[in-house]
Formats: C-alpha cells, structure tokens, sequence
C-alpha cells in the first residue's frame, strides 16, 4: 500500500541533494512512480528470534521499497514480529511505513516520523545495523555518480541501555550544474541502535549537512528523547499513544500501492470493479508497479468519488503504463470532439485516430519528442482503459490486444 501523498522520497536524498531533474508525463490523470533500491547484507538470526520467523510472504510485485498505510498490513506480510515505539518526541507523527529489501532473504522495516521541521527514521532489522543501514544508505545515492558511503560504529551507553553508535557519512561530489559550481556536500547521519528480542532497531538521532560554504543542523534528538523512545518499546497491538495507520482507500487516502493479492482485494473494493491484472505480456513486456489512487470526482458528480488503477510494465528501453477506471470524462470529450488535450494550461489538443481492436473502438494518439509516446484510449463494459507506451513505440496496436484480452487476478 502506498500514502497520503507525500513525497515518494529518498529521505536523504531529499534533505543533501541541491538540486535534481525529473521528466513527469502526465495522461488520463495518471502519474506512476517506480522505486528502486541495491544493497547487501549479512543476514543474522539470534536463538531468541528463530520461533518468529514466518514463510516468506508471497508477493506478485517484489518491489525493492514497499510502501504502506497500516503497521497491521505490515505485521501481515514481514517475516519476523517487530515491536515499535509508543513515545515519540512531541509533535512528530508516522509519515512512512516501508519495507525496503536489502538482499533475497532480508528486508528491513523503515519508519519515518515528522514534525513540521522535518524527518527521522527507525529502522527495524535482523541484520547486523551497521551493515542494513549502509545497505541502504547505497541504495538512496547510487543515483549520484561518485558519490561515497562511509559507516562507523562504536560501543553508546544511553542511561542504562547498552547500544551502538553508528554513523553514516554520505559524500556528494562537487557538480557544475550550468553556470553554478555545487561543491562537495557530506551528509552525517548518526544512529543508535540497540537489541531487543532478537532484533536491531537503529533510531536517527543527530543528522546534518556539510560543505565549504555552510552547516547545517537537519535533526538533534536529546539523550531523555532516546531513552523514552528506547523504553516505550511494545508489539504494535499494544500502542496507546502512537497512530501506525495512515489510512486505507475506503477511508478516504488517496494513493495505496498493490503488492499482493490482499492489496487487490482492497483496491478492487475502490475501484468498484476487479480489473484486469496481466503480470506478463511477453517476455520483454512484466509488472513492476502498480497503484490505485483518488481521481477525483466521478464523470463530475460531488457527490461520488472515482478511483483509478495503474500498472507499470517494463518494455526494452521503454515502458508501458496501463489505466482502469469506471470514470468516462476522457473518453467522453475524445467522443464529442475527437481530440485529446496534452497540455491544458496551454490548451493544446490533438487529434486522434479510431480504431477498432478486438472488436472495440480505439482512440490511438502518438507524440514525439524527447519522450515518444503513444496512447490508447478505449471503452469495455463501461469501465475505462488507457495504454501509453514511452520511448519504445514499436508493434504497439499488437501489445494493447494483449492488454485487451487479459483477465482478473485469479
């Protein structure tokens, strides 16, 4: 499941980086974010611990960072049992749950809490937590070429609980970006990290920013604040002063993400209908991502909601979003006019082409540019369908039968 829609962020990279470029194609109200992350880990179980350990969860979409709106959702699908803290300093709230995999056994749970003066992040793990946050630390800035992760840790004694000190340095190479010169930037992420029943948490404490230029402080939390955190410690059924539920689409979030069968069921249940759900159309044509978000109102009604979900699928050297929805807005102005718009500020239309495929009439429109694109619009069973392909535009008319004939989840 995904979130109230925030950033679908890398957290430091948000906070360290100065500056950064991102193409946002938007068509049938549709935006679809696809999240990646490397890392490897040592993988290590205490005596404690091993009665815990669940078959591994079955996931259709396997994706390396997995968001979701309910700790009960995430207590369904990890494969160890987890406590979480039920003090938080005041004015911090959940903003993230994530479950980020670190390597083909292991995976560490990532809570992220916010005020308005920003973020910190627990993270949850078997794995020795120098080697799980590093995993990850490299995730985040493999983007940025050249850039740099150093850990350290030591023995940290807070009170009376023994722990580690672990620090992440992530260094950012100085860039030319057009006429500026950024210069190097390190990142410094502190962490303690201590054992309970088995399992590492590593709660961010201390972060900051570095260059030549300037400092600046990013979070401090006080040694009371640790402490009381570490102490507050319980199974999340047992929380009284901490909310771990942001919502789920028949209460009103807007965006969730679909990892499993569970997770269609509930968008299926938005969506008023059971979509169509093809996990592979070819060999060089598989699912990496799939959403069902909030569109707005339905066909212009205030007084009915309207959901939509999009598949992400991998093409060669393009890829393929593919949209469902019981919403006829689009489809009826292509009817009327038979013209799609593609930039409404500018008031930019189109023309199409009808088609028919399968025996259904089809709106086909192709663009090109930086991006090539084609779309496909069409009408079954008055449910709604979209097909757009990006950058690899070739045998498209064949790819959308597939989509065409493809079923329900079984």
């Amino acid at each position: 499941m995904g979130k109230v829609l925030g950033n679908r962020y890398n957290n430091k990279l948000t906070r360290f980086i100065p500056c950064c470029i991102a193409i946002t194609v938007v068509f049938f109200t549709n935006f679809i974010e696809a999240k990646a992350t490397i890392g490897n880990s040592i993988y290590e179980v205490s005596s404690n611990n091993i009665n815990m350990i669940r078959e591994q969860h079955k996931f259709i979409i396997d994706a390396p960072i997995k968001f979701y709106n309910d700790i009960k959702r995430l207590e369904q699908v990890i494969d160890f049992k987890f406590k979480v803290p039920d003090f938080f300093p005041e004015g911090y709230k959940v903003q993230e749950l994530q479950l980020k995999k670190v390597s083909d056994k292991d995976n560490v749970l990532e809570i992220v809490y916010g005020n308005k003066d920003g973020i910190c992040s627990l993270q949850i793990s078997e794995q020795d937590p120098s080697e799980s946050l590093k995993a990850i630390e490299n995730g985040k800035s493999k983007a940025l070429e050249n850039s740099q992760v150093e850990i350290s840790k030591q023995p940290m004694k807070i009170g009376d609980i023994n722990g580690l000190s672990v620090i992440l340095t992530t260094t950012f190479p100085a860039k030319k970006a057009i006429e500026d010169q950024f210069s190097e930037i390190k990142a410094v992420s502190n962490y303690f990290s201590w054992k309970d029943d088995g399992l590492w948490y590593s709660i961010e404490y201390k972060s900051e920013s570095k260059s030549e230029k300037s400092s600046n402080n990013l979070l401090e939390l006080s040694s009371d604040d640790i402490k009381n955190i570490v102490k507050s410690l319980k199974y999340p059924e047992d929380t009284k002063d901490s909310n771990y539920c942001i919502k789920n689409l028949n209460d009103g979030n807007i965006e969730m993400n679909i990892y499993d069968r569970e997770d269609i069921e509930e968008a299926k249940n938005a969506l008023g209908f059971d979509p169509k759900f093809p996990i592979r159309i070819s060999n060089d044509i598989s699912i990496t991502n799939s959403t069902a978000r909030l569109v707005g109102d339905l066909n212009n009604n205030k007084e009915k909601t309207c959901y939509e979900i999009n598949n992400l699928y991998s093409n060669k050297n393009g890829s393929i979003t593919f949209s469902q929805s019981v919403n006829s807005s689009v489809y009826d102005e292509i009817m009327r006019n038979k013209y799609i718009k593609i930039n409404e500020e500018r008031n930019v239309e189109k023309k199409v082409e009808e088609l028919r495929i399968e025996n259904n009439k089809v709106f086909k429109r192709s663009q090109e540019g930086i991006v090539p694109q084609v779309n496909y619009v069409w009408k079954e069973n008055n449910i709604y369908y979209s097909v757009i392909f990006f950058v690899n535009i070739e045998n498209c008319d064949g790819i959308v039968k597939e989509f065409m004939n493809s079923k329900p989840l079984e």
